[in-house]
């Protein structure tokens, strides 16, 4: 494994650790400071108009780093920087996915 690919999967780690500890009862002001740091977001829909994933982006230009969040409590972060990958699987609060979802555009 090249250097690159390993800072890469330590900072892909890193964010999984943080989303995984981010189970607080007064998490408000952790999804608040969490949002302000959020380049942009993608939603997926299902067929049946549901919003099934959420895709933040929380890092640019190297690396790029990605984190998808399902309702179930799913979260899988994803890098890529200079042709290297890099994952890492955790869980995360499920109020984490309430809230990002709640600023997602509704499909008609």
């Amino acid at each position: 494994m090249s250097n690159l690919a390993e800072q890469l999967q330590e900072q892909v780690w890193s964010v999984a650790e943080d989303v995984a500890t981010w189970m607080v009862d007064d998490h408000d002001d952790v999804f608040e400071e969490m949002a302000a740091s959020v380049l942009d977001a993608m939603y997926l829909y299902n067929t049946k108009g549901e919003l099934a994933e959420l895709q933040l982006l929380i890092s640019y230009g190297g690396p790029n780093i990605w984190m998808h969040l399902t309702p179930d409590g799913r979260c899988t972060v994803k890098g890529y920087w200079g042709g290297e990958r890099a994952v890492a699987i955790c869980t995360h609060e499920p109020d984490l996915f309430d809230y990002f979802a709640a600023a997602a555009p509704h499909q008609p």
